[in-house]
């Protein structure tokens, strides 16, 4: 295009150099407060400057009204130092702030704003008012599972129930956490020799710009389908003024939905951030998270050990009972075996005793008998020998007849009557032999007789001591069987209230108000009792009703019939 000799122009440094004074002339020694949000923040250590941008954005948008570079140079970087202390958070893009300024155009740089001075108190201020929205919004946008209580926050996280020893953690840190150092060495090294399964997601936990992807890991420990005691969520290290991800809407909208109990130990120790509101427990640094898990392991260890003394206490308690009813009845056992020994002791006394009066009684007969059998034989012998004599006798007078009468036979007679009398001198003597030998027969016969009976008497008395004997060792076998049964019976008695005990121990647990109240049941108390009948409660009447975490005092205003329909989930 030509350039016609009428028009007047310029050469580029001329302008600048002209917008230079102007700016000079118009805002030298000129400071101005400004509100802007900073971005493109870089951060020089070994100068302490700090370059980044200040933009203005519209109303409830991302659009960019007005953007201007800036910088603080190393002599107000203490500033900014103080300004960090003070507000509890970190110097960054995303930040709002008040600053002064003063303008500075350069004809290479361009326009540029020195930051001289940062307000603090509206930084505090503004947060304060961005965290109030943020709570509000969280109400507002998800009350099945956020609503407050009077000052309290109560969130489906805060309502889950930790697993009586939490072992399988899943662990949310940076990969380079100074954090996670003090946690895994509180945690692996307890005096109580706990042991624990940890699943690691690293990601970054500082800077508001890291939420999504903090939320992220989250999801992932969801997708993970691994059932976690807990997750813990540290802050690894680093400046104790960077807690705005801790605010983020999304990530505590997460923490507040999550199905596992989550743990923060961020290292906030001046205030809570709304993370904390959200999540199950709060600690204030990784080792006090540590701790409390370990806490909570060792008071279930003592509850189980406290329930086992309880066990071993009532268990010697029965087994005394069991013992001492054994031993009375081991006892009662005893002395009914000594009387049935002592019993059968007597009447073998006494059948020993009858045996040998028995035997004496036979022996007396059998001489009696004996006696009058050889009394017998001597009276018939004798009558025998009387009778032959007679017939001597009467014959000899009947030779002494003959012989007068024929005296011419005298001597033939004579020798007849010698031989008579000698015939009857034999007779008597054979009689008395044969009496004789019949006496020695009586006699073998009563003693052989008599032999017989002593044996027969002794061979009853070893009968009687070997049964006596058999009956001692049958009882005491008894007994000792009978003594086995009752040490069986009463393990398997004392197995059995064992198993009894830990089945009510199991029910108490499972019917305790606390354990009831956990799954989403309330206790209603009217003056100082508690309700079971909504009758009973006049209208207009305080009553307090107990939740899992918090009591509420309420008035009743009218009172109406339940639904079943309303229990039909």
């Amino acid at each position: 295009m030509e350039i016609t000799t009428h028009i007047k122009t310029f050469k580029l440094s001329q302008l600048t150099g002209s917008i230079e004074r102007m700016f000079s002339q118009h805002f030298r020694e000129k400071l101005f407060w400004v509100i802007a949000d900073v971005t493109d923040h870089t951060f020089q250590k070994n100068s302490g400057r700090r370059y980044f941008a200040l933009v203005e954005k519209k109303q409830n948008s991302s659009d960019i009204v007005a953007k201007v570079q800036a910088v603080v140079w190393e002599s107000f970087a203490q500033k900014i130092d103080d300004f960090e202390k003070a507000t509890g958070q970190k110097f960054q893009s995303g930040l709002q702030v008040l600053v002064k300024v003063s303008v500075n155009y350069h004809s290479n740089y361009g326009i540029k704003l020195n930051v001289v001075d940062i307000s603090s108190e509206f930084t505090i201020g503004n947060l304060a008012r961005q965290r109030e929205e943020t709570l509000k919004q969280l109400l507002r946008d998800c009350p099945s599972f956020i609503r407050k209580m009077g000052e309290t926050y109560h969130t489906f996280n805060k309502g889950l129930a930790y697993k009586p020893v939490i072992q399988r953690i899943a662990l949310v840190t940076s990969a380079t956490a100074a954090g996670y150092e003090d946690f895994k060495n509180t945690i692996e090294h307890n005096s109580f020799g706990y042991r624990f399964c940890i699943d690691k997601y690293y990601t970054l936990v500082q800077g508001d710009v890291n939420a999504a992807a903090l939320c992220s890991r989250l999801h992932d420990i969801c997708a993970s389908k691994v059932s976690y005691d807990a997750v813990i969520i540290i802050r690894g290290g680093g400046s104790q003024t960077d807690f705005l991800i801790f605010d983020n809407y999304e990530l505590c909208r997460t923490i507040a939905s999550f199905p596992f109990p989550i743990i923060t130990g961020i290292g906030h120790h001046r205030n809570e951030s709304i993370a904390d509101l959200m999540a199950h427990t709060v600690a204030k640094t990784p080792t006090e998270a540590a701790e409390f898990i370990i806490a909570h392991n060792q008071a279930f260890e003592k509850a189980l050990l406290d329930l086992r003394n309880k066990i071993a206490s009532k268990s010697k308690t029965i087994v005394a009972g069991k013992m001492l009813q054994q031993s009375h009845l081991q006892s009662l056992i005893v002395n009914k075996s000594r009387d049935i020994i002592a019993r059968h002791k007597e009447e073998q006394t006494n059948i020993n005793q009858a045996i040998t009066s028995a035997a004496q009684k036979m022996l007396y007969d059998k001489r009696s008998e004996l006696q009058a059998t050889m009394s017998s034989v001597i009276a018939n012998q004798k009558l025998v020998i009387i009778h032959k004599s007679n017939e001597i006798a009467a014959l000899v007078s009947k030779v002494k007849l003959s012989s007068k009468t024929f005296h011419f036979k005298h001597q033939d007679l004579s020798q007849l009557g010698t031989s008579i009398f000698n015939n009857a001198r034999n007779l008597i003597n054979h009689s008395k032999a044969e009496s004789l030998n019949n006496y020695q027969t009586i006699t073998n016969s009563a003693r052989s007789i008599l032999y017989k009976e002593k044996l027969h008497l002794s061979m009853v008395s070893q009968q009687i001591s070997i049964q006596s004997k058999q009956i001692v060792k049958d009882h005491q076998k008894e007994l000792s069987n009978l003594s086995t049964s009752i040490k069986t019976n009463s393990e398997k008695y004392l197995a059995g209230q064992n198993k009894s005990l830990d089945t009510f121990v199991s029910i108490l647990r499972v019917m305790s108000p606390a354990n009831i109240l956990r799954k989403g049941f309330a206790i209603v108390f009217h003056d100082g009792k508690i309700i079971t009948n909504g009758e009973s409660i006049p209208d207009g009447s305080q009553i307090k009703i107990r939740f899992t975490d918090t009591v509420v005092e309420s008035v009743t205003k009218n009172k109406t019939k339940p639904n079943d329909r309303d229990y039909i989930i």
